[in-house]
């Protein structure tokens, strides 16, 4: 049960110099697994590269599935389920998000790749993606933002870069010392408190006007 009273609470051991080491080395082990997904594989194929980079790194839990996204899943909301049979394609786009418990820590790390040499649209939407989250940062850390504010900023960068904010489930959610759930479940876009640094995630899913491919950047605030 989330307690609704601290939404922004950690347990009595919580280190954040501990959270910060343990949210880099999640993305070492992203960037492990990237290495590892290459052309003619399926998203199955994808989870299991996975479960030998965990097994590598010694991470024998994690706080939630990963989500590993080919080509025009991509677009498709955290809700919604992929198209498992889909074999990723030279020059493809895809997604990568894993939450491995480090240390007693949650990471959460998401970024988007292409295989080279890819598309103009596909290295575009990746870095625009990305763009979006340090500027939605910057102000969050200059102007004090609350979670609604941040998504409507995201969605406004998103709409002059010609892309559409995906809504449904990438809305960003609390972290911290393994499970942030005991002090609360909901999401950050309809946070309305002042955030405390360090203990949010910010999600930046998007998708192309013609819905045939996407990217998702995430990190911590």
């Amino acid at each position: 049960m989330s307690d609704s009273s601290n939404p922004q609470g950690v347990g009595s051991h919580y280190d954040n110099s501990v959270f910060r080491k343990s949210q880099a080395k999640g993305w070492e082990i992203l960037f492990a697994l990237k290495d590892k997904i290459q052309a003619g594989m399926t998203e199955k194929d994808g989870h299991r590269a996975y479960k030998e980079v965990l097994e590598k790194y010694g991470i024998e839990k994690s706080w939630h599935p990963a989500k590993i996204r080919f080509g025009p899943n991509s677009i498709k909301s955290f809700r919604e389920i992929s198209d498992e049979n889909y074999v990723l394609k030279d020059r493809d786009i895809f997604f990568l998000d894993i939450g491995p418990i480090i240390n007693g820590y949650e990471a959460d790390v998401g970024k988007s790749f292409a295989l080279q040499p890819s598309p103009e649209s596909y290295q575009r939407i990746i870095a625009d993606g990305e763009e979006i989250f340090k500027l939605t940062k910057q102000a969050f850390l200059k102007d004090k933002l609350n979670g609604p504010q941040l998504y409507d900023l995201a969605e406004a960068q998103a709409k002059t870069r010609g892309w559409l904010l995906v809504g449904d489930g990438a809305n960003g959610h609390r972290i911290g010392d393994f499970p942030h759930h005991v002090h609360y479940k909901g999401n950050l876009r309809s946070f309305t408190n002042s955030i405390i640094p360090d203990l949010w995630i910010l999600e930046i899913q998007l998708r192309s006007p013609d819905m045939t491919f996407g990217a998702f950047f995430e990190d911590v605030l």
